[in-house]
């Protein structure tokens, strides 16, 4: 049996975009006490994800403390420098 040719190309790109890698992001956290899972607790409103990196600088200054407020999953954590 003869697989189309269609069939064939669109099984080699779906193929090509399941190795596709999404580069991690440093995701700065913003100075607010706000829980961290929710977007408002992040600088540009993203929650870090599973391949994101949480990243602690001097951005916080004041509030330096939050809750997670539910299940996180990041790729790591940075404590660079907090002026808190």
């Amino acid at each position: 049996m003869k697989i189309p040719a269609g069939v064939s190309v669109l099984c080699a790109g779906i193929y090509g975009l399941s190795l596709v890698l999404v580069p991690a992001a440093n995701i700065n956290k913003a100075d607010v006490p706000d829980n961290l899972n929710l977007g408002t607790s992040w600088v540009g409103g993203v929650v870090p994800g599973g391949t994101d990196v949480a990243t602690w600088n001097n951005t916080v200054q004041v509030n330096t403390s939050s809750s997670p407020g539910g299940s996180l999953n990041w790729d790591g954590i940075q404590i660079l420098d907090p002026a808190g």
